[in-house]
């Protein structure tokens, strides 16, 4: 198991420039991040660095989002999943059909993601950023 005090991220997505922006905007905040470019790459980092949060493409080129979320929610059932897509039809989380937390739909805001990830953690930081449930930004 971890022992940084630093909330965790996992940050999942075959686009290396989508992956390192999300990295260097959510290290700013003071969050402690690991970064993998496809879901077998996740799968052996999940288990060592023990993410709070999990941010992840659906598409990915050997898994979907989906199936990491469950792999990784089956390993920490506490941990929060936060999924990028540009599927706009990607069915509701609320409706059952993933069990992300939230749902970031390209092209999205880099301030979306991070206000997001800052809700999803706010139990375990310092001072609590009381950011919206939803994800509806306009950039």
């Amino acid at each position: 198991m971890h022992s940084s005090l630093k909330p965790r991220i996992l940050i999942v997505d075959d686009e290396a420039g989508i992956r390192t922006l999300i990295a260097e905007i959510l290290t700013h905040d003071g969050f402690e991040i690991q970064e993998a470019g496809s879901a077998e790459e996740a799968f052996q980092i999940l288990d060592v660095f023990a993410p709070n949060l999990l941010i992840t493409d659906y598409s990915l080129p050997d898994a979907n989002g989906s199936a990491l979320i469950e792999k990784a929610k089956s390993i920490f059932p506490n941990i929060k999943c936060l999924m990028i897509t540009g599927w706009c039809e990607l069915p509701n989380p609320l409706e059952g059909q993933t069990r992300a937390d939230v749902i970031v739909t390209k092209p999205f805001c880099i301030s979306m993601v991070e206000t997001e990830a800052l809700r999803l953690l706010a139990d375990r930081l310092e001072s609590p950023n009381p950011a919206s449930s939803v994800a509806q930004e306009t950039c």
